[in-house]
């Protein structure tokens, strides 16, 4: 099949790899290209921050094209985006909804196969949202944290009583886990389990979960580390020799 992909910054490179490996031919189109651009294509997938405008996604499927949007977002995409939902002859969601559920997973490109190389024992790959619930705690727990860590994101600059970086690039994203030991993950919303979940796992660093009914379809229940709004977690792991940090509201 003959497929575009709608140039997105953050994991078009691995949307591409996929399709490669499948067999598919595709390439890039942009935003700005204009129709005569998706000559021969069968096939446009689109994400939330690269959908190609409603007028021309109407005329591409007045010519035979088949449009399918995969959301990677929370269930807020469908009060975001409805009239680029309802021009979409496919419609894939990481959350139960009416649309199709297509949980979402890591990249299988060899270039996330690196090796550890120990920089930091915690990391949290997060933008910061004022007054986000989640970042709040998570700054809590970054200020009583006794260990080496480091928050990759955007926005963490007004905020320099913490140990962050600004990642320019966000498909070199899996470095960051592979040089820590453990990952924090907050969420938007509990109802979908966003790419983090999966790539922390993929890079092989300790994760600990935000609690998700999700998280029990994909992993046993013994198996995992969770927390909510109300617990109080301790993180363990061995060195050289079992450390305890301090228990952390989280």
């Amino acid at each position: 099949m003959n497929i575009a992909v709608i140039r997105n910054y953050v994991v078009e490179k691995e949307i591409m790899y996929a399709l490669k490996q499948l067999g598919h031919n595709t390439k890039y189109i942009s935003l700005l290209s204009p129709i005569n651009a998706f000559k021969n294509i069968e096939l446009i997938i689109s994400t939330p921050w690269s959908h190609y405008p409603i007028s021309k996604v109407n005329e591409l499927r007045k010519k035979g094209v088949k449009i399918a949007y995969w959301s990677r977002a929370t269930p807020s995409i469908e009060k975001e985006l409805p009239k680029f939902i309802d021009t979409a002859d496919y419609v894939f969601t990481p959350y139960k909804s009416k649309y199709n559920y297509l949980p979402l997973c890591a990249s299988s490109n060899p270039e996330w196969e690196l090796r550890h190389n120990y920089k930091w024992d915690v990391c949290s790959i997060v933008m910061h949202n004022e007054g986000h619930k989640g970042i709040n705690k998570l700054k809590e727990t970054y200020k009583n944290l006794k260990r080496k860590y480091i928050i990759v994101g955007p926005a963490w600059d007004r905020y320099p009583e913490f140990n962050s970086i600004y990642m320019k690039d966000y498909n070199q994203r899996y470095r960051y886990y592979w040089d820590s030991k453990i990952s924090i993950n907050i969420l938007k919303s509990v109802d979908a389990l966003p790419l983090r979940y999966f790539e922390t796992c993929r890079c092989r660093c300790f994760p600990i979960f935000y609690e998700s009914e999700l998280l029990n379809e994909i992993y046993p229940t013994e198996l995992l580390v969770t927390f909510n709004d109300n617990t109080k977690v301790c993180l363990l792991y061995t060195s050289d020799a079992a450390d305890e940090l301090d228990g952390v509201d989280l």
